[in-house]
């Protein structure tokens, strides 16, 4: 049996192509594998670093919006303190009128009058405490609107919404 030499050649140029097409195609896999880690790797990067960018703006949005409110806070401390001191001067006032009132109660009643309560006093003391409570629902109120505002734009931060 005689073997053509030409067929022994083109059978080796098979073999060699086929092993040389594999192992370039493993080639182009393994390149394209290297590629593609390191796309994912770098769209990782910037998806941890946007978090990052994303979380610094959040806290420096809250940072300033506690500033705000503690800003808000102090004013209303010093309107309430304001209010205090006006109080004092209407309560001042109001005992001297009150004091008024009964002096001329007393000076122009007569001996047998029968004695009638002290309507100036109740009303009087009723104006007081009218005003304690005030303060009291004031102080309350501000603090609630403050703690309130403050907790809405804390939301709307954190949200993206503003």
């Amino acid at each position: 049996m005689r073997v053509n030499p030409n067929a022994v050649i083109a059978l080796c140029a098979l073999v060699l192509g086929l092993v040389g097409g594999a192992y370039g195609g493993y080639e182009w896999e393994h390149s394209d594998v290297s590629a593609l880690k390191l796309a994912d790797a770098q769209h990782e990067a910037k998806a941890v670093q946007d978090a990052r960018d994303e979380e610094k703006r959040r806290a420096s949005k809250q940072e300033g919006i506690a500033n705000d409110a503690k800003k808000e806070r102090d004013i209303a401390r010093a309107d309430a303190a304001g209010a205090a001191s006006a109080a004092v001067g209407l309560r001042k006032q109001l005992a001297t009128y009150e004091q008024q009132a009964r002096l001329a109660q007393h000076s122009g009643a007569t001996g047998d009058s029968a004695a009638t309560g002290d309507p100036i006093g109740v009303l009087a003391d009723l104006l007081r405490r009218a005003d304690d409570r005030a303060g009291v629902l004031a102080e309350y109120a501000d603090r609630a609107r403050i703690a309130g505002s403050e907790c809405e734009r804390d939301y709307d931060a954190l949200a993206g919404t503003k």
